[in-house]
């Protein structure tokens, strides 16, 4: 493997690895505003519990 390709590959790598911090970062962003709380309110609201365990 030549040293270009190596950087090649590297700088893809990093790029997958910008936008999965990225995309952590958002998920923590949503969770600390309750926007999963609120959505599954939401769903349980439509949907009805049912009083069904799982």
């Amino acid at each position: 493997m030549t040293s270009h390709e190596a950087w090649q590959q590297t700088h893809s790598l990093l790029r997958v690895l910008v936008f999965l911090v990225l995309i952590l970062v958002l998920d923590q962003l949503c969770a600390d505003e309750g926007l999963f709380e609120a959505a599954g309110s939401t769903v349980e609201r439509r949907c009805g519990s049912g009083g069904a365990a799982r």
